[in-house]
């Protein structure tokens, strides 16, 4: 479970060797793929706090968690009502880059689906080739299309767009909710900042849930919320939750240990 092509040595440290002279040693700043699990796991991503995030508290040792642990824990706390919003990270440049797409979005839904909580996943990518992999092998699981706004989605561009599996979004009038649901995905994603009302309108008119990312100011999430939103991406749900209150909104449990 990481967020970079790579381990950013800016938030993970080498602490030692996975053995003796492994020749891959230091790791820090190497891509994941490149790495196994056993050389990750001696890395050190709680070490500092991060330059601009003055609320990060240190966990110093903290270690990379595999999908199957994350969903353990859903199960070590009996968090029933837990989602698990679930993103296929994919760098699709080089001649490797499909078929890296392809083994990591196979690897991911098998995890998920071994989970035994399928049924409460949803699997998201700004790759919509992994999404329409993934509707091919587990025609069930939930899937959510993200986007950049209209220049990732290439809307006004002539041909069709990598980002997108390869189609043209001026096919389907330059609308995200209009090619999703043509794709057979579940959700839309969108930028927030690209949120407007008439995408709303577009998304729930085709049945389609609009949950933009990453929003992580109040004023925002107010906006969002108001203009009518079905849920919300953050990096700070402790904010989230507080808007939620103010609004006399019923917030989910929360899991301590």
């Amino acid at each position: 479970m990481w967020h970079d092509d790579v381990m950013t040595s800016s938030k993970c440290a080498d602490t030692a060797p996975a053995f003796p002279g492994d020749p891959a040693f230091p790791y820090a700043d190497d891509r994941v793929r490149d790495l196994s699990l056993a050389e990750i796991r001696t890395l050190d991503c709680g070490y500092q706090q991060l330059p601009g995030f003055p609320e990060q508290a240190n966990t110093p040792g903290s270690r990379i968690a595999t999908l199957g642990e994350v969903y353990q824990l859903v199960r070590d706390y009996d968090a029933r009502k837990v989602h698990l919003n679930v993103e296929t990270k994919v760098e699709v440049s080089g001649p490797d880059g499909a078929e890296e797409m392809a083994a990591l979005t196979r690897a991911v839904v098998g995890e998920i689906e071994a989970s035994g909580m399928a049924d409460r996943s949803v699997l998201q990518s700004f790759d919509w080739a992994s999404l329409n992999l993934t509707r091919q092998i587990a025609p069930d699981l939930t899937l959510g299309a993200l986007s950049s706004g209209d220049s990732w989605l290439g809307v006004g561009q002539p041909g069709s767009s990598p980002n997108l599996g390869g189609i043209d979004i001026d096919s389907y009038n330059g609308s995200l909710a209009q090619a999703a649901a043509a794709l057979g995905y579940d959700i839309v994603s969108p930028a927030f900042a690209s949120v407007t009302p008439a995408m709303i309108a577009d998304a729930h008119g085709l049945g389609l849930p609009v949950v933009p990312w990453t929003v992580n100011e109040t004023a925002d999430l107010t906006s969002l919320m108001e203009e009518g939103v079905d849920g919300i991406i953050t990096d700070y749900p402790d904010r989230l939750r507080t808007v939620l209150e103010e609004r006399g909104l019923k917030v989910p449990a929360a899991y301590t240990r």
